[in-house]
């Protein structure tokens, strides 16, 4: 893309900087945010102080979240 002159580098270059950006952070965040964001949501219930277990867990807030959020669009 570098190697274009005249117009078609007037055209061409900045969507190709564009995509490159895009695929970068793209890249930056499945190596960092995403990973977080799953171990939080997988990770293990701890119980409540009278030692019963949680009356709701993590997937299921999760999932009422996405519930929610589908009958929003439809």
């Amino acid at each position: 893309m570098f190697l274009l002159s005249g117009v078609a580098r007037y055209l061409f270059v900045p969507l190709a900087e564009a995509v490159v950006f895009a695929m970068l952070a793209s890249y930056l965040l499945s190596r960092t945010i995403v990973p977080t964001m799953a171990k939080y949501l997988l990770r293990g219930e701890k119980k409540e102080a009278d030692g019963s277990a949680p009356a709701a867990t993590r997937w299921y807030e999760f999932k009422k979240v996405l519930k929610q959020l589908s009958r929003d669009f439809v």
